[in-house]
């Protein structure tokens, strides 16, 4: 960790890469079951839960200006994304996505690693500089605005080029039978049961 910070800056900068790192161990820990549902969704979450633990183990080696950048436009464009992501259909998918447990955790960790670098940036400035370290979290902020807006926008592009990382299809009509017994349905074990009687 930079030495010259302070304690309490530590204790920001050791914050920030915890829960990015936790934040990375979520997104790979539920990417096995998301790849049976899309695979281009596995393959995203394997990638950013890699991103996101790099990251936190250089962070908290080296806590730098340019390691906050890229620490908060990562963590902010994961939250933007999923945000989107529950209001418009998931690229690769047919419909938004559910909210659950897991990616609510997740998001909070990214939500309390952006916190933490907005206080780094801005309290880590000597006070004639902390309005254009306000700036610089605006720029920031636009910033991650955009690239959702691009990472979203060709993952859409990219969803007829690359048909076998999509979600399967479902049929609402689809109904699973035993085979060879496609329209037969089984009585109930009580109707059995009082004819044996």
């Amino acid at each position: 960790m930079v030495e010259a910070r302070g304690t309490t800056q530590k204790w920001m900068v050791t914050a920030a890469a915890s829960v990015m790192l936790l934040a990375g161990l979520l997104h790979i820990a539920v990417a096995a079951e998301h790849w049976s549902h899309a695979p281009a969704h596995g393959l995203f979450f394997v990638i950013a839960g890699i991103g996101q633990i790099v990251w936190s183990i250089a962070f908290w080696r080296t806590a730098s200006p340019p390691l906050e950048k890229v620490g908060f436009l990562l963590a902010a464009v994961l939250l933007l994304l999923w945000g989107l992501t529950r209001i418009l259909p998931a690229p690769f998918g047919h419909e938004p996505e559910a909210v659950e447990a897991a990616g609510l955790i997740t998001k909070a960790c990214e939500a309390v690693c952006v916190t933490a670098l907005v206080l780094l940036m801005v309290a880590g400035a000597v006070p004639q500089a902390r309005a254009r370290s306000w700036r610089t979290v605006v720029e920031l902020s636009v910033a991650s605005l955009v690239l959702t807006g691009l990472t979203y926008g060709a993952a859409r592009a990219a969803e007829p080029l690359l048909p076998g990382l999509k979600a399967a299809e479902h049929s609402p009509s689809q109904i699973e039978h035993e085979p060879g017994e496609a329209g037969q349905t089984t009585p109930p074990a009580t109707e059995a049961h009082d004819h044996a009687d």
